[in-house]
């Protein structure tokens, strides 16, 4: 059988929501990542940011179930440290459950019933699914009539 676009996109949120659990697995909540500045006491101080990574133990709500450790140093001058942290684990797993509810209000239009945005022509998935699928277009499982046009 012939894998479907929303199958593919499916399977893609599928394993960036199992590397992002993976990284926070041991009953944590998935992990958030802070920048914390410049790295005292080392040589080149001011060239380096600190990333720390946020531990929160599931079902805690106070400071004892917070852990924070050093997990990366990175290179300061283009906001690398920015860009990182700003894609933890935490928003990783946030971003693919609202993707993913996204793909299922498109369920018509994945099955072949036509879709409520009425934007098909010639498929059976609308723009909206096809730019789902954009982002993974250099997957060697991407089909190129799954490109939006």
């Amino acid at each position: 059988m012939t894998e479907t676009i929303a199958e593919f996109v499916a399977a893609m949120y599928d394993a960036e929501h199992g590397d992002a659990q993976l990284i926070s697995d041991g009953g944590y909540q998935p992990q958030r990542w802070e920048v914390s500045g410049c790295v005292p006491d080392w040589p080149f101080q001011d060239d380096l940011m600190e990333i720390y990574a946020v531990d929160r133990v599931l079902g805690a709500d106070d400071a004892d179930g917070v852990e924070r450790y050093r997990m990366a140093l990175v290179t300061y001058g283009r906001n690398q440290d920015e860009h990182i942290a700003r894609w933890d684990p935490e928003r990783i797993c946030l971003e693919i459950e609202a993707k993913r509810r996204i793909l299922a209000r498109h369920a018509r239009c994945v099955n072949g019933e036509g879709c409520r945005s009425g934007r098909t022509v010639g498929r059976d998935y609308c723009d909206d699914v096809a730019d789902l699928a954009a982002p993974y277009s250099g997957h060697p499982r991407f089909k190129p009539e799954w490109s939006v046009t």
